[in-house]
């Protein structure tokens, strides 16, 4: 975000927070905020040209989002430093009853090393840790948070999306084999049921268990539960997409 120095612009369709350099237009972070959530917007903080945080009213739950550009790797240890000690004040200072999730560029590569598992992924691009992982890493660690990546490509947003209704919508009975291949969908044995309703989707949604750990999809309980109607739309598609199929999809 090349602007400079640091505010709150309003734009026909949202509302750009920046915090930025004051005289030149290099480095840079930001909120960019539709027009949607304008109004659920009760502070932001601009700490500096690598860290900024906003904090959102939800519904159940505030919700604080720190934006993050770490040092690169080449940079010296002092400045790599600074960043996390101010990162960690940071994340200390929000309330501890928020949702507290920490996004943006960290300059590392995590690798597939075995003792990454406990707070990250287990796929990786990379075969090694570089030195700003292990940092970031250790920063993981240190205040209990799990690393991930964000997912943007829509096949992988399904493939998320399906680990949540693995067990929830299996209508498949442990005691009954399908004939044929195990490819082959299962007859259910209610075959004149009408396909799941918004309602359903809705209800399904709410009894989720909220204060448990993302399972390995990464999605807290809580952000499908405070009933974003796109978010809500979506998951009903896919609700009757299975329901169709009669499986789950694979993508």
């Amino acid at each position: 975000m090349k602007r400079l120095g640091q505010g709150i612009i309003d734009k026909k369709d949202c509302r750009v927070y920046y915090s930025c350099q004051g005289k030149t237009h290099q480095f840079g972070i930001g909120f960019i905020v539709g027009k949607r959530l304008r109004n659920s917007v009760i502070d932001f903080q601009a700490i500096n040209i690598r860290l900024c945080k906003i904090r959102l009213r939800g519904r159940h739950y505030n919700i604080t989002l720190i934006c993050a550009h770490s040092p690169t790797e080449e940079k010296d240890d002092p400045e790599k430093d600074l960043f996390y000690d101010l990162l960690m004040k940071s994340y200390n200072s929000c309330p501890a009853q928020d949702m507290k999730l920490i996004l943006g560029d960290f300059n590392a590569k995590l690798g597939r090393e075995r003792f990454l598992r406990s707070h990250s992924a287990t796929e990786s691009l990379h075969n090694e840790t570089n030195e700003n992982g292990l940092i970031l890493f250790d920063f993981a660690v240190s205040i209990n948070i799990y690393l991930a990546k964000l997912v943007s490509d829509l096949h992988e947003v399904l493939k998320v999306w399906r680990s949540y209704f693995q067990d929830l919508l299996e209508a498949r009975d442990d005691t009954f084999d399908p004939p044929g291949s195990s490819d082959e969908p299962a007859t259910l044995p209610y075959t004149d049921n009408p396909p799941p309703s918004l309602n359903e989707a809705i209800l399904t949604i709410k009894k989720l268990t909220s204060n448990r750990a993302a399972g390995p999809d990464y999605i807290p309980s809580e952000l499908l539960k405070d009933e974003e109607p796109g978010l809500i739309n979506a998951i009903h598609k896919i609700m009757i997409k299975i329901w169709a199929k009669e499986k789950l999809p694979i993508e």
